[in-house]
């Protein structure tokens, strides 16, 4: 599965804009006001694999983290550490923990899964690792939200695409413009249905899961 939206190059070359429109846990949309993700000088929604965490807007930040708490398991105590809403649970955390989607403009999902929007203080102590990013409405998805996925850019066509992606598996990626296809050790995505679509290999970019 593959999903794509249109983005503009910022500063560097790792930095890319996208138009984020919602945010939803367990699948219930989140009661965010629509103005804090619509794209402008102030608002912006930016996918940065340079940097570790994600720093989510001000004005979404509390919609997320009370969401996040109502979802856990009962099974999960929660405490604070440093500032960080935290969880201890001896519960497997993709049990315990609630899954994140985040709403493209154009129809473009991206599923995420605990591990990214969480650290783990030890075996038993879980904590929310998207910070608030206090008196801006600027969100940045780092790595932890892009790792174990494939992410493709067109910079030409201006689409930003991701395709999950099993990092245990060996990483062999190929390319070709005229079918418009990439292959990825046993992962295949046919980018055909994408009009113009054409894929740069060096503007693939791999993040895997290095905080097991």
């Amino acid at each position: 599965m593959h999903e794509f939206s249109n983005f503009f190059v910022m500063k560097y070359s790792n930095i890319f804009q996208l138009h984020l429109e919602t945010i939803a846990v367990n699948g219930q949309q989140l009661d965010i006001e629509p103005s804090v993700f619509r794209p402008s000088r102030r608002h912006l929604t930016i996918a940065d694999s340079g940097t570790s965490l994600a720093f989510l807007a001000d004005g979404a930040y509390d919609p997320f983290i009370n969401a996040i708490a109502a979802a856990v398991t009962r099974s999960a105590r929660q405490v604070v550490k440093n500032s960080d809403r935290c969880f201890i649970t001896s519960t497997s955390v993709d049990l315990s923990f609630p899954s994140i989607t985040l709403h493209f403009a154009g129809g473009a999902v991206m599923n995420l899964k605990p591990k990214n929007y969480l650290y783990s203080e030890d075996q038993e102590t879980h904590c929310i690792a998207w910070k608030r990013n206090y008196g801006s409405q600027v969100t940045i998805l780092g790595d932890i939200v892009l790792m174990d996925k494939i992410i493709v850019h067109d910079m030409e066509n201006m689409v930003f695409g991701w395709m999950d992606f099993n990092c245990s598996q060996s990483v062999n990626v190929t390319s070709s413009i005229r079918k418009k296809h990439v292959n990825s050790g046993h992962v295949s995505c046919n980018m055909s249905a994408i009009t113009g679509f054409s894929i740069i290999l060096a503007h693939i970019l791999i993040l895997c899961h290095f905080y097991r």
